[in-house]
């Protein structure tokens, strides 16, 4: 590596290491804060600022979802940025091995609902296709509302249960739902179905490629106002 190639990555390092270091990290498995999750089980990182930065906390919680076979692990600096500017982070697990575009472009090409019922069974675990299999305790809500108390329980003094209501429902409002690809389509349809405080979605459309158009589900009416979603494409 030539000299100054080489002091460029020490210096992006020593960033990065500086920035870690002013965050309080809470890693775990979705099952150690659920013993009912067996599969999908990779780590969650949970990201706040340290107390003793004197940071203002915004009171609001970033959830992000990985696309496609990926992990929380990919998407860390995005947490970690969000928590940096006073944000609740947390990268969430959830059952990703397929991506509902051939799912759906492959399976039931014929079928305008298929990308709405796969990802709803993937978002709260109905029974709603015989594509996918996530029951409740798998479902992207029940294992973020399980990740939340989980934090509230061992670290009472960074109240993450202010994200959850008194009937342990989640407080959509105070939460910025994001996502990348597959979980950029999780995000948006959570978004319509709940009237989240932002989202925000990476390069994620479901498109019915044998038909050139946007999945039916994407020209619903939303809960969440147009004004507070924010969608990238590259």
């Amino acid at each position: 590596m030539a000299p100054k190639h080489f002091l460029s990555a020490l210096c992006l390092f020593a960033c990065h290491l500086a920035k870690a270091q002013t965050l309080t990290s809470h890693i775990f498995r979705p099952s150690t804060a659920n013993p009912e999750i067996v599969d999908f089980d990779n780590f969650q990182y949970a990201y706040l600022n340290n107390p003793n930065n004197n940071a203002q906390l915004r009171n609001k919680l970033v959830v992000f979802l990985p696309g496609t076979g990926g992990t929380p692990f990919f998407y860390r600096e995005f947490l970690q940025y969000s928590a940096s500017l006073g944000y609740h982070s947390l990268g969430l697990m959830y059952p990703n091995s397929r991506s509902v575009a051939r799912l759906c472009n492959f399976e039931e090409p014929q079928n305008p609902d298929c990308p709405r019922d796969v990802r709803l069974e993937i978002i709260d675990g109905s029974d709603r296709t015989d594509l996918v299999e996530v029951d409740r305790p798998n479902s992207i809500e029940n294992r973020l509302i399980m990740a939340i108390a989980y934090l509230q329980e061992n670290e009472p003094s960074e109240e993450w249960g202010q994200f959850l209501h008194t009937d342990n429902s989640l407080a959509w409002d105070r939460i910025l739902i994001c996502g990348h690809s597959q979980g950029g389509g999780h995000a948006a349809l959570i978004a319509k179905r709940h009237a989240v405080n932002r989202c925000l979605v990476f390069a994620a459309a479901d498109w019915f490629s044998f038909e050139d158009r946007l999945a039916d589900w994407a020209n619903e009416s939303s809960s969440t106002p147009p004004r507070n979603m924010y969608i990238f494409a590259h």
